[in-house]
């Protein structure tokens, strides 16, 4: 067999494993997606914002902001030298993925993360009876819902961070409370008195062709003092502001359509044809350049 013919025949194998993946397109397109905030007392809500792209709200000194394009919730909640009041301040982000595409989605355990970085501050008065506390609540949850709206599959995994201390003698008060569900987890977590820091993952989700993967997530931070005496020097900080952001990353091939730009979606590109295609070509060239010289004949 002449080596042109032997050449014509390994590209046309090369290229055909690149024709047939690019056949159907793998596209996600974004259905919905709403960004919700929210700052509370004990007297209830005192501002809130609803908005598909980016809510925010301020009440200073306090703040909470939920960020589609970015995938970041960021809040912080502050209350000093109070007669028995709290801070809430919440931010949540709700997404859904249609795969229009053929094929059908695999992502791995832990492809879907919420990562948490909080900090927290507390004060403690000289009243002789008084407390200051902080709480910081972190869910990510998933639904995978089949062509004609019925649940396949869901999981979920929750994280309560809680503190206290008061004036008296007992030592102050840390915990960590988890929850997790449909095979979802979390990453060992690190935290104190002064931080938490944790990776919430999401188990093997399976989306099939004209299903629909629902995310969910938020963060919520509370900051709570108690002056019996109206004191000074009672303070608590609840401060999710670091870093509270979403991430998808999907397996090569898949994108996502969506009309606002997506920081938290990463992808894994795939050989273009065009390239594949000049790989071939250069290799063939290499090989004629090659025999040419071994015949003592020119090369083309």
């Amino acid at each position: 067999m002449r080596m042109s013919n032997w050449l014509a025949g390994a590209a046309t194998c090369l290229l055909m494993p690149v024709a047939a993946a690019i056949e159907f397109p793998k596209e996600l397109d974004i259905s919905v997606h709403v960004a919700d905030v929210r700052i509370s007392r004990a007297v209830g809500t005192v501002a809130s914002h609803v908005d598909p792209v980016l809510a925010q709200v301020t009440d200073a000194p306090n703040f909470v902001r939920s960020d589609f394009a970015s995938g970041k919730l960021r809040g912080s909640a502050f209350i000093q030298d109070a007669f028995g009041d709290f801070v809430l301040s919440t931010a949540s982000l709700a997404v859904e993925l249609r795969n229009n595409s053929a094929a059908v989605l695999s992502l791995d355990p832990g492809k879907v993360k919420l990562t948490v970085d909080a900090t927290f501050q507390h004060s403690l008065g000289t009243e002789s009876l008084g407390t200051v506390g902080n709480t910081l609540v972190a869910n990510l949850a998933a639904v995978v819902v089949d062509a004609v709206g019925s649940v396949r599959s869901s999981g979920a995994t929750n994280i309560v961070y809680r503190y206290a201390d008061s004036v008296d003698d007992a030592p102050a008060d840390l915990s960590l409370l988890t929850d997790v569900q449909g095979g979802f987890s979390f990453a060992t977590p690190v935290f104190n008195a002064d931080e938490l820091a944790v990776d919430l993952l999401s188990s093997a989700l399976t989306v099939l062709p004209g299903e629909t993967l629902a995310l969910s997530v938020l963060v919520s931070g509370t900051a709570t003092a108690f002056a019996f005496f109206g004191g000074t020097g009672f303070s608590a900080t609840t401060d999710f502001g670091n870093t509270a952001s979403l991430l998808l990353d999907l397996p090569p091939g898949f994108q996502v359509r969506s009309d606002v730009p997506l920081s938290w979606v990463t992808t894994t590109p795939v050989p273009e044809p065009a390239s594949a295609m000049l790989l071939v070509a250069g290799l063939a060239l290499l090989w004629r350049r090659r025999a040419g010289r071994a015949r003592g004949a020119p090369a083309p």
